[in-house]
């Protein structure tokens, strides 16, 4: 049967709908983005979305996800459904539900709804799958299966940039291949220094709230990427308990007291939660990595025979706990700020690109000796009204210009002080990316899979360059 997605329509299952190409109880077109078919509602008590089922003409069952119309004019509303989208089109991951379209839907009274169409997961999400078990807890080697496959997924997330501050039983799919999917990726934050400047008290912070499994620091508008680990924590105490994370927690010690509802786990995997639950985010795993190999120590010990589980082998485990909550040190990130503040404090024009470097420890090279210089800014350029996403310096050397979230590119006159706006308006919101053809030209790049070469002079489009089926980024 087809549905009409229409919320103000008065008859959206009309018994006529299969036989026409609109909706015979409001006249609204059926087909969404000329090639999908709706053709069951899932839920509609989402915060944000709605969520159907629908088909592709090879009748391939799909999931659409529609912006609640009343949310059309919530910018903010907006900006997070669209997020959903460019962190699902950046990343390849069976544990991440694949993007194929963000679509506009046009209704018959002209109000154009937000969607994605997206990978559909067979399966349940963990909350279901628990309480079919009726709270039964699950085993110690599954929930390190589990937290393992999570964390891989997360360090994906974290690697380009974003963290997810929604993840809870409700938000974890588990397929029928027994891969965990995480789900629900409209309120991922991309993990910009001018976010984690936000938060220190801007205007223009959302805070995102799942009670019983978000981060203290989360719950006052605060997320950082280890905000995600506190979740994975309470997720995990929630899965090994049967119970609600709230249920174990005392609230004269600030405390959950849940491992006597979990006696089959060990001390060491208890560990490693508890660390995951820290009240502060700096007493908390700095990376996923470090989770991982923390995992997979305690997976070793698992498969020993008692009597080889010795106090050095459980010793070095707690020792790999407590230094997973360390900063690393290592000279790059010094190398980086340094090259960094001399880009844009001295006006020389390098860039530096940060890619796979793997270990740290693999890194060996000598820095010059910095301890008597201090780099101070010698300007502040304000203006964006989002998160700046790329500054490229022009070929004179005289300007700097900035690719913002806010859908604009201003240039900046390095002596003179005065700065210009080109407004991308066909860009579809973001500008993620931009540099200099010449000193008269640049290119830009953003959330409609474009390129664009602009005339700086006149702020208008030269040349579009099409062919990228998602999100350009850089």
């Amino acid at each position: 049967m087809r549905l009409c997605i229409n919320p103000n329509c008065p008859i959206p299952d009309h018994p006529d709908n299969d036989n026409y190409q609109t909706c015979q109880g409001c006249g609204s077109e059926l087909l969404i983005d000329s090639c999908y078919t709706v053709t069951k509602l899932l839920s509609d008590s989402g915060g944000f979305g709605v969520v159907y089922e629908a088909e592709n003409p090879a009748g391939q069952p799909k999931i659409l996800k529609v912006l609640k119309q009343d949310l059309n004019e919530d910018s903010k509303a907006v900006s997070l459904f669209q997020q959903e989208a460019l962190v699902l089109g950046q990343i390849e991951h069976a544990g991440i539900p694949k993007i194929e379209s963000y679509v506009h839907h046009t209704l018959e009274n002209g109000i154009t709804l937000h969607g994605i169409i997206m990978q559909k997961i067979e399966g349940v999400n963990l909350e279901q799958w628990i309480n079919q078990r009726n709270g039964q807890p699950i085993a110690q080697k599954r929930a390190i299966v589990w937290l393992k496959q999570l964390v891989e997924i997360l360090a994906l997330v974290h690697s380009k940039g974003y963290f997810h501050r929604d993840i809870k039983p409700a938000n974890v799919m588990l397929s029928p291949s027994g891969q965990l999917v995480l789900i629900d990726f409209g309120t991922a934050r991309e993990a910009t220094h001018t976010y984690l400047a936000k938060i220190g008290g801007i205007q223009g912070v959302t805070s995102i709230c799942s009670v019983g499994y978000t981060s203290p620091e989360q719950e006052k508008g605060f997320a950082v990427p280890q905000s995600d680990f506190y979740s994975l924590g309470c997720t995990m105490i929630h899965l090994v308990t049967g119970k609600y994370p709230l249920d174990t927690y005392n609230p004269d010690r600030d405390v959950f007291e849940w491992r006597a509802s979990a006696p089959e786990i060990s001390e060491e995997f208890a560990d490693l939660i508890d660390v995951l639950i820290a009240r502060k985010p700096s007493d908390r795993p700095m990376n996923c990595e470090s989770i991982l190999k923390i995992l997979k120590e305690i997976e070793h010990l698992d498969k020993l025979a008692p009597n080889a589980k010795t106090s050095a082998k459980r010793k070095s485990i707690k020792k790999a706990i407590k230094e997973s909550t360390r900063k690393p040190t290592s000279p790059i990130l010094l190398v980086v700020s340094v090259v960094v503040a001399a880009t844009v404090g001295l006006g020389i024009g390098t860039a530096i690109k940060v890619s796979a470097l793997g270990s740290f420890d693999e890194i060996n090279f000598q820095l010059p000796n910095l301890q008597k210089k201090r780099l101070t800014p010698i300007r502040f350029l304000q203006g964006h009204l989002d998160s700046i996403q790329n500054i490229a310096l022009s070929p004179d050397g005289k300007t700097i210009a900035s690719a913002s979230d806010d859908g604009t590119v201003k240039f900046w006159e390095l002596e003179g002080g005065t700065n210009a706006t080109i407004e991308i308006k066909d860009q579809g919101g973001w500008v993620r990316a931009v540099t200099f053809l010449s000193d008269r030209q640049i290119i830009t790049a953003g959330q409609d899979k474009n390129i664009k070469i602009i005339d700086v002079a006149s702020s208008k489009v030269v040349k579009t360059l099409s062919g990228h089926t998602n999100l350009v980024n850089n």
